[in-house]
């Protein structure tokens, strides 16, 4: 199943653009401010014809909002970013996706992040708008993190992919173009 995720939510725009790039799903990720929000979401879903699904992003470490949101939305991320964040993510159950787990500072991934995200079966993703998005010397050191990441997650066969983590129409990538940057990343077997 071919999926991305994004970070808005114009229904018409995103199913217009994702059958033309050949995205078959769609997570609409956003850090939701209750459940009646997430419920709302999914009213509007219903009457569509494309696989939508809703994801509810954590900010920050807080076990009681994932238990809040677990149950309403489908899909549980965690901005990661931080040691204690990215613990958290991969320590959780129910969290489905770290995205983001290091910045262009210091490598706040480590072998034991990757082992309990493997263990744990959560998705380590990397967000291609923020490569794209980062002054040219800040856009290597993130990709250097980026390279220090999969190899620990590949080494553990946990599951890390790239996602264009849109926040418009112009920023979705083809699965084509994202699965680039995996093989870029050594995440493919080719």
């Amino acid at each position: 199943m071919e999926t991305d995720l994004v970070f808005f939510d114009g229904l018409a725009s995103i199913s217009k653009s994702a059958k033309a790039l050949g995205t078959e799903t769609i997570a609409i990720c956003r850090h939701f401010r209750d459940t009646q929000e997430v419920k709302s979401l999914k009213e509007k879903i219903f009457g569509q014809k494309f696989d939508f699904k809703t994801c509810h992003i954590l900010l920050k470490p807080d076990s009681r909002e994932l238990k809040k949101f677990e149950n309403s939305a489908d899909l549980i991320a965690v901005k990661g970013g931080t040691i204690k964040t990215n613990k958290f993510a991969v320590s959780s159950k129910g969290v489905d996706f770290l995205i983001s787990p290091c910045t262009s500072g210091k490598t706040e991934f480590d072998i034991g992040i990757a082992r309990i995200a493997a263990e744990n079966k959560v998705e380590v993703c990397f967000s291609l708008s923020e490569l794209l998005g980062a002054k040219p010397f800040q856009s290597s050191l993130l990709l250097k993190n980026w390279l220090l990441a999969a190899k620990m997650c590949k080494k553990f066969r946990g599951k890390c992919s790239v996602y264009s983590c849109a926040n418009s129409v112009s920023e979705m990538r083809s699965r084509e173009d994202l699965k680039s940057f995996e093989a870029l990343l050594g995440l493919t077997s080719s």
